[in-house]
């Protein structure tokens, strides 16, 4: 779990510095079409990774004791 939680944290750095990088002007994606397509796909695949982590989790049978105080607060 810990190597494709590196993975994903890689893809997510990869994509932002690209991101920075193309807003600053410091590099131009026109300069070099494969890599911003390549960083396209790792956004996309990200997103998707994303939503099925989320769904996951929405999905997921939450702590009964977390909920248990949740309540008895009046949260």
């Amino acid at each position: 779990m810990t190597i494709r939680n590196a993975f994903w944290a890689l893809v997510m750095g990869t994509v932002c510095l690209f991101a920075f990088f193309a807003a600053t002007g410091a590099w131009d994606p026109a300069e070099a079409p494969a890599a911003a397509v390549a960083v396209g796909v790792l956004c996309v695949l990200w997103a998707a990774h994303a939503y099925a982590v989320h769904r996951h989790h929405r999905d997921s049978e939450r702590d009964p004791a977390l909920r248990h105080a949740r309540e008895r607060r009046g949260f």
